[in-house]
């Protein structure tokens, strides 16, 4: 599969586990605590970024994974305030979450993905 190929598949489901946890949160009674919410959201991103690497890591190595991760969390930081956008109709403060989300998110997701690669990489280096 190609970079480009891993990158969507990888940024849709990022994004669209985002858009579904953000729907049941506001459908439940927990809409008071967002504090739970994000972290719940944070959670799912480093479990997923670390799983998804370990396997990207075995079938791919470290150079095409790592640059796959990287653009996955620049663009799910740049999805986020997106969803919200969207969600609320809100767009004054685009630019401020952009630049505070895009970074940060970024670094959620590319630091686990990073670990599982290296690990991944390390079963491949013992298979073969």
């Amino acid at each position: 599969m190609s970079v480009v190929i891993r990158f969507l598949l990888r940024t849709v489901v990022l994004a669209a586990l985002n858009a579904l946890l953000i729907l049941a949160w506001l459908s439940s009674e927990a809409a008071e605590d967002p504090l739970g919410l994000g972290l719940l959201v944070f959670a799912i991103y480093v479990v997923v970024a670390l799983g998804w690497g370990l396997v990207d890591g075995v079938r791919h190595g470290v150079g095409p994974s790592a640059l796959v991760w990287l653009l996955v969390g620049l663009a799910t930081g740049a999805l986020v305030p997106l969803i919200t956008v969207i969600d609320t109709g809100e767009t004054a403060t685009l630019g401020d979450d952009l630049a505070s989300t895009v970074p940060f998110f970024t670094l959620l997701i590319l630091v686990p993905a990073v670990v599982g690669i290296a690990v991944g990489t390390a079963i491949r280096a013992v298979r073969s």
